[in-house]
């Protein structure tokens, strides 16, 4: 019965439903993506890309290099050309050695700028801070919107710098007063930006990590504020942290990088969309009819039977012995690997050696084997009696 296929109209649409499918998901606008990265590999609101790019007017003829490691390990390959070392993350979570390295690279007269909203405990228990720590402000306009501000007339603004959204308000409750500089506040005159000396340098701390992101760059004057508090650190070779950011977490599987990224996430439900349309209209149980094969037969002893009674009824009797004999020289060479290249009496003795069988018995079915390329025909009864010597053989040897 023959199979009824689809038709291809059929074909057709399905296949121009998953171009429009495609089509539409691609043109579709784009979500703003507010995940908090702080990684200059990335471009959205809460990333630092574009805050990485301005470095260099910043620190213009200055060298600047990535960190992706600990900041122990990092620091311990450092030159001492390297004066400057920026993190900016919503979490600064560092170990006792790590804390312990970035200070002892501040004794030495470097300097190190952090922002951040949350802190490790032994950071704010050594350095003696208290922070408050407020709620962000949505990422949709509100009314509400927060000033931040400088000490230093030169970076002062008669307005503030304000910040509608995506933005938190924290500051520093307490801090030791004998080593720290008060430089920038909210507009409730709440301290949110501190230098503090250690031996020859300077530590940077700011508790508002968010102001520095791409998006708070571009809005209004507030690169301004960016670039205010940047301008603390001197004019030198610099490290920019990217290990300290919450936008370089680890991918676990390659199906959760697949659906981390929102242009691999689409073409991964397409796919499986395509797959599901497929199983759907192929589901149907598709076989041609299998063959009765007949079981395999051995004609091996039929066409041994059938060749010599070939030979047999022809009379050829001198053509079977030498057919007999060929088959008998290839089980010597497959089976003791005798080398036919030698002379005869060294052949004899080395069959005679391997077989187990008497020397006279392979000596004398060596004889009538050689008398076989002698005599031009011999009887059924020479036929038979080599026939017998080569059983012979067969059975006994070993």
């Amino acid at each position: 019965m023959a199979e009824k296929k689809a038709p291809n109209w059929l074909w057709f649409v399905l296949l121009l439903g998953l171009g429009l499918l495609v089509i539409v998901v691609i043109k579709a606008p784009k979500p703003v993506d507010w995940t908090v990265s702080f990684s200059n590999r990335h471009d959205v609101p809460l990333g630092n890309r574009l805050v990485y790019s301005v470095m260099p007017a910043l620190f213009p003829n200055q060298t600047m290099i990535e960190a992706h490691s600990e900041i122990d390990h990092f620091l311990g390959d450092l030159p001492d050309t390297y004066k400057n070392y920026i993190i900016i993350n919503n979490k600064v979570e560092m170990s006792n050695d790590e804390f312990q390295a970035m200070i002892d690279r501040i004794k030495d007269g470097n300097n190190v700028f952090i922002a951040g909203e949350h802190f490790s405990q032994n950071f704010t228990d050594s350095l003696g801070l208290d922070i408050f720590y407020s709620v962000a402000l949505p990422t949709v306009l509100t009314n509400d919107s927060v000033g931040f501000n400088f000490t230093n007339k030169r970076l002062k603004t008669a307005y503030d710098f304000w910040f509608r959204k995506a933005i938190s308000n924290n500051y520093f409750i307490a801090y030791d007063t004998v080593r720290t500089s008060v430089l920038g506040y909210n507009h409730e005159g709440k301290t949110n930006f501190l230098r503090m000396k250690i031996g020859e340098g300077w530590l940077f701390v700011n508790c508002n990590p968010m102001a520095f992101s791409n998006y708070h760059l571009l809005e209004k004057n507030n690169a301004d504020y960016i670039f205010g508090c940047l301008s603390y650190l001197p004019v030198a070779p610099t490290v920019w942290d990217e290990f300290y950011k919450a936008g370089n977490k680890r991918i676990a599987s390659p199906l959760v990088f697949i659906l981390s990224d929102r242009s691999l996430r689409v073409a991964w439900f397409v796919f499986l969309i395509g797959v599901l349309i497929y199983f759907v209209f192929e589901s149907k149980r598709r076989q041609r009819p299998i063959p009765v094969l007949a079981r395999p037969e051995n004609k091996s002893l039929a066409f041994v039977q059938t060749v010599g009674q070939l030979y047999f009824y022809s009379g050829d009797h001198l053509s079977i012995a030498k057919k007999r004999y060929l088959y008998f020289v290839d089980f010597l060479k497959t089976r003791y690997y005798i080398n036919f290249g030698s002379d005869e009496s060294r052949l004899i003795d080395e069959v005679a050696l391997k077989s187990g069988l008497p020397e006279r018995s392979v000596a004398s079915l060596f004889k009538m084997a050689r008398r076989l390329n002698i005599v031009s025909r011999i009887s059924e009864e020479d036929l038979q009696q080599f026939n017998n010597q080569l059983e012979f053989f067969y059975k006994n040897c070993r």
